[in-house]
């Protein structure tokens, strides 16, 4: 039987192999540290479109917000400007009458002077009147513009909570319907789930107006100080103060009553609700 050969010592390996392994690592790291940078990179640009995403869902539910917050504006505005068309057919009616009697009195000349300083008033309030009609219906036509650009755009749904609905709903319960105690309710429920919005003034006037019409006058002038208190930079805060001071007025209090009108004609002296609070005081000397 042949006897195996044993070999002892020590196996060299050559320097060109050494070198070779050692390229061979350095380039399977590389390879490895390049594949983890794309992976990195690949993870931030899907959590910058994620976000991205997010904020586009973000903005085009606070542009459907912006929407119908804005029809509800326009629709308030027709309205007053409906109002004051009204206003300017009996201030009209009012001047023709007045005509009349200058007309007749002409030759005694008795009692001229008086009319005369009146037509004049009536004249600066069709002036004013006209005025807040132009600026209402430049503003009702800017917004009718961008409403309609802005809902082509977002396709914008009604939902049950949205502002703009919840408002026009109670709106059109008061002013067309004119059923005051679901219009109230209405009011009361947007107030509660929507007490900051740009409406929220609008719709505690109108809880005022409510009761205002229902001859609840002490009621109402609690609920037109509350636009005073809660929202002191608010657009109706004119035409509260003035329901404000008519409250107090038709309370008996005609001292605060006088007090507020002239606040109302301090603050606001081009408003029409100032007009309106000159004409009252000084049919209520």
């Amino acid at each position: 039987m042949a006897t195996p050969l044993i070999l002892g010592g020590c196996v060299t390996i050559a320097p060109q192999q050494k070198e070779g392994d050692r390229q061979l690592s350095e380039g399977v790291k590389e390879e490895v540290e390049t594949t983890e940078s794309k992976v990195s990179k690949l993870q931030v640009s899907m959590e910058e479109l994620r976000e991205t995403k997010a904020d586009d869902i973000a903005i085009i539910d606070t542009m459907n917000d912006e929407v119908k917050s804005l029809r509800a504006v326009v629709e308030e505005n027709e309205f007053e400007v409906i109002k004051i068309r009204e206003n300017l057919d009996m201030i009209s009616g009012a001047i023709e009458s007045i005509d009349n009697r200058l007309s007749t009195q002409k030759d005694t000349g008795q009692g001229s002077e008086d009319i005369i300083e009146r037509l004049k008033f009536i004249e600066t309030s069709v002036d004013t009147l006209l005025e807040r009609i132009v600026s209402l219906e430049q503003k009702v036509s800017s917004l009718n513009n961008g409403t309609g650009a802005k809902q082509s755009t977002t396709n914008a749904g009604t939902e049950k909570n949205d502002p703009g609905t919840l408002y026009m709903k109670a709106l059109n319960l008061v002013r067309i319907e004119k059923d005051y105690k679901k219009g109230l309710k209405e009011f009361q429920k947007f107030l509660s789930i929507f007490p900051e919005h740009d409406l929220s003034d609008n719709a505690q006037y109108w809880i005022g107006e409510i009761y205002y019409d229902k001859g609840d006058w002490e009621r109402a002038a609690l609920e037109f100080n509350k636009v005073r208190e809660k929202y002191p930079k608010g657009d109706k805060l004119p035409s509260a103060l003035l329901k404000l001071g008519y409250s107090f007025h038709n309370l008996g209090d005609k001292s605060s009553a006088k007090t507020l009108l002239q606040m109302v004609i301090k603050k606001f002296p081009n408003s029409t609700e100032a007009t309106s609070a000159k004409d009252f005081l000084n049919k209520n000397k």
